[in-house]
């Protein structure tokens, strides 16, 4: 694997393919299943959360299945995330839930049931779980994003709004989230991580959901159902 950097995306047809990164070479091709996740590689295996509730583990270097577990009762997986310190993987689906699991055990548990609204999005910062909350517009039910704290079991914000939002990126203790509507502007927001304090909003002045929120270097790529990408200052 030293010799390649991989590319890894899952695609229309259910594979989950690698890639030379320098020159788009195929360097395998695994028919996973439909994938639905984002897809993370550590310590040479690839993780995929599918539409069926099942985690994934490939090999990185020949794309070889390793294990699979179901821990979201046949429910699509929309996201997915690595605390590498303790190597424990947390992912979210449609079923309302956030799993962990032990990546060496191959054991599952369950975190946290998120109310009445499915996770479409998670990051693991320091402790906190990061997750979006989608439930379209169905009144009464949460569109935005939630921090919850796994040692103290509890909620430590939640930031309502009537679009689900979609995507989140943790940076510096910033989190930053993307929502919007096929009706309304696209909106990319930026939140304080520890109290959930709204810092900034930017308006990409089209209509459609921001689809990918991605900050790094302080400045922050978004990209909407408009067909635009964006990189704003994460000032």
């Amino acid at each position: 694997s030293e010799e390649y950097v991989y590319v890894v995306g899952g695609s229309i047809d259910g594979n989950v393919r690698a890639l030379d990164a320098a020159n788009g070479t195929e360097i395998w091709d695994n028919e996973s299943g439909h994938v639905t996740s984002d897809i993370i590689e550590y310590d040479g295996e690839v993780f995929i959360g599918d539409n069926n509730g099942d985690i994934i583990v490939l090999d990185a270097d020949d794309g070889t299945k390793q294990w699979e577990i179901n821990g979201h009762h046949d429910d699509r997986i929309e996201a997915i995330d690595l605390d590498t310190e303790d190597e424990i993987l947390y992912t979210g689906a449609q079923d309302n839930d956030i799993m962990a699991y032990d990546i060496e055990d191959e054991d599952g548990w369950l975190v946290h049931e998120q109310h009445d609204t499915y996770v479409r999005s998670l990051e693991y910062v320091d402790g906190v779980i990061y997750s979006t909350a989608t439930a379209s517009v169905n009144p009464g039910w949460t569109n935005g994003v939630i921090a919850y704290d796994i040692d103290d079991d509890e909620e430590i914000w939640e930031d309502d709004d009537d679009w689900p939002h979609r995507d989140i990126s943790y940076e510096d203790g910033v989190l930053y989230a993307g929502t919007g509507s096929q009706f309304d502007d696209a909106i990319v927001r930026a939140f304080d991580a520890n109290n959930g304090e709204l810092l900034w909003e930017h308006e990409e002045q089209e209509p459609g959901r921001v689809e990918g929120v991605f900050a790094s270097g302080g400045v922050v790529y978004s990209g909407s159902q408009g067909d635009t990408v964006l990189a704003t200052e994460a000032v």
